[in-house]
């Protein structure tokens, strides 16, 4: 598709096939200038889209970089039943097909949510050549646990009705202090309400998994908020203790709900972010 030029940033959409044939969605900004110093790739949460993060891929063209947002599998404008994945896998094969897509150059991961757990799933055990991975708020649990009857049926359809949808039970006021950033993802089209039961299995498990992890072989910065009603800010608090690497930021985001990118202070959040990344674009 041909690009479009803003003020801030020349844009683009492709196309691309997952490993098993799924088409795959990505928009790509760079600098209107059409070079950049380096590459983000920028991987969205459960029931979001790419396309949410526009503000921040253009931050990221001022600073001189480019940004690509990949729709997950089931997600945005890719294909697949929403929000499905057969295996978690499947979305770690999915990140390895969008960093092909990126220029030569520094390629960094910025990740939020249900995206920044496949991002650390992905960074420990496909060891990519990337530069830096930068997550907000992972979804390593939810804040109030499911219990009961609803975790039995959502274990039961998990295992043999994996194509089942479940209500999400995710309160949109929960996103942001923002209501204009509420207001508009409750209208927006390619956001939906609902869980999978594939996908319930597989992230429980994965959720499981990456709260064990202890290292990070890249440079990464760990956004998390303290006040999420969504991700568990025990959870957070606790994995972003407990990995180690030779370089590691933490960054506690006091009084802020679930997506820190779209909060009220969040220019001054993505401007550190912008800083983060180009400080390590030639290390």
């Amino acid at each position: 598709m041909a690009a479009t030029q803003t003020p801030e940033a020349l844009f683009s959409e492709h196309e691309i096939k997952a490993a098993d044939g799924l088409t795959l969605a990505i928009k790509k900004w760079l600098p209107a200038s059409g070079t950049a110093r380096g590459h983000v790739l920028i991987l969205h949460g459960y029931m979001d889209h790419g396309g949410r993060y526009r503000e921040v891929a253009h931050a990221l063209c001022a600073a001189g970089l480019g940004a690509s947002a990949l729709d997950f599998r089931g997600h945005g404008r890719s294909a697949g039943q929403r929000g499905r994945v057969d295996q978690f896998s499947d979305y770690l094969d999915d990140i390895g097909r969008a960093l092909e897509t990126l220029p030569t150059g520094p390629r960094f991961i910025l990740a939020h949510s249900n995206g920044a757990l496949v991002a650390l799933d992905f960074v420990v055990n496909r060891a990519p050549s990337i530069a830096g991975l930068v997550v907000t708020n992972p979804y390593l649990a939810q804040t109030v646990p499911v219990t009961g009857l609803k975790l039995w049926v959502g274990l039961m359809a998990g295992k043999h009705f994996p194509a089942m949808v479940l209500p999400s039970g995710l309160d949109p006021a929960g996103i942001s202090h923002d209501a204009a950033v509420v207001k508009a993802y409750k209208r927006d089209p390619l956001v939906f309400t609902t869980a999978n039961a594939a996908w319930f299995r597989e992230t429980r498990q994965a959720q499981a998994r990456v709260r064990g992890y202890t290292k990070l072989d890249v440079p990464f910065l760990y956004v998390h908020s303290d006040a999420d009603p969504i991700a568990s800010p025990a959870a957070n608090r606790d994995l972003a203790a407990q990995l180690q690497g030779s370089d590691k930021t933490v960054m506690v985001r006091r009084g802020e709900f679930h997506e820190v990118l779209n909060e009220i202070d969040r220019q001054a959040l993505i401007g550190t972010i912008c800083d983060w990344i180009i400080k390590h674009l030639e290390r």
